[in-house]
């Protein structure tokens, strides 16, 4: 899978200095399915369920390729839903230090923090 984006960032007046905006956009998205393989189906299994996933590799490889557009759509507002997290404000970075600064930049760690 590959996925390209425009990123557009811009000032948003408010407050003394502003805030800057960060409003990704998804342009492109990329599936290829790279390996299919049947190997059983209910009771069909070994040769015949091999020729049947043969068969059929090509209308899901096109059936994915087909969904790109909706999967575009469905990233987009994912990422319009957390647009309040890509506001970054100068005064609350300066009133916290570079440290705070370079916190609020980095981007977030998946993995959950431990007790």
């Amino acid at each position: 899978m590959s996925l390209q984006f425009d990123v557009a960032w811009y000032w948003k007046p408010g407050s003394v200095l502003g805030d800057l905006v960060v409003d990704p956009k998804v342009t492109t998205l990329d599936i290829k399915l790279l390996e299919f393989q049947l190997n059983k189906l209910s009771k069909l299994e070994g040769w015949t369920a091999r020729q049947l996933g043969d068969a059929v590799e090509g209308t899901i490889s096109h059936e994915l390729h087909e969904q790109q557009p909706k999967l575009i759509a469905k990233i987009n507002a994912g990422i319009d839903k957390k647009k309040d997290r890509l506001h970054f404000s100068p005064e609350q970075a300066l009133a916290g230090g570079l440290g705070k600064l370079q916190t609020l930049l980095r981007p977030a760690d998946p993995t959950p923090a431990k007790p």
